[in-house]
């Protein structure tokens, strides 16, 4: 019997935003059983340091740059697809970045990146920058953060690292943004 879970999500509504928050969250659950099988459940946090509607912009065009890649990329499996697919959205922001309005310094607006996959029973996290991921199981709590927390989206040498392991029943995942 194949284990089931329960996700819940505390995502605010669009009404209840603040203008100027730059953080853009997307949720898919594929209904499709050969992609629910393959490539599982994407949650997704990006955001910026930096308030504003051109953060916005830019944490959305990061968002949608990883949701494509993610499930349009076969070649590999889940952890190789998550790093492909955090790489290319750092090379489109790169291209992106003047008209996004971050500047063309280095590191003068870091966008964040939390990136949860769930597959079956299976849990892939990876983050870059300034956002975060939090697995509580049982009464512990680990972070899974990256280790360069200062540095996120665009960077010329990114290395994101990927996180594997098992959900059990009664584990919460958290995507935390700044």
């Amino acid at each position: 019997m194949a284990l089931r879970l329960q996700m819940k999500h505390g995502v605010l509504a669009e009404r209840d935003r603040l203008l100027d928050s730059p953080d853009t969250v997307l949720v898919l659950e594929p209904t499709v059983g050969s992609q629910a099988r393959t490539k599982g459940q994407l949650y997704l946090l990006v955001t910026s340091m930096v308030p504003g509607p051109k953060a916005r912009e830019a944490t959305r065009l990061v968002a949608e740059a990883i949701r494509h890649e993610y499930y349009y990329d076969e070649s590999a499996g889940i952890r190789v697809c998550i790093v492909k697919a955090i790489l290319a959205a750092n090379k489109r922001l790169t291209h992106a970045r003047e008209r996004s309005g971050l500047g063309t310094a280095e590191g003068t607006a870091p966008i964040g990146v939390a990136i949860a996959v769930v597959r079956d029973h299976e849990l892939y996290v990876a983050t870059v920058g300034p956002a975060e991921a939090y697995l509580s199981r049982g009464a512990r709590l680990s972070t899974l953060p990256d280790p360069h927390r200062e540095r996120g989206l665009p960077t010329p040498d990114l290395e994101p690292d990927v996180w594997r392991g098992e959900v059990a029943v009664g584990d919460q995942l958290v995507l935390v943004s700044p």
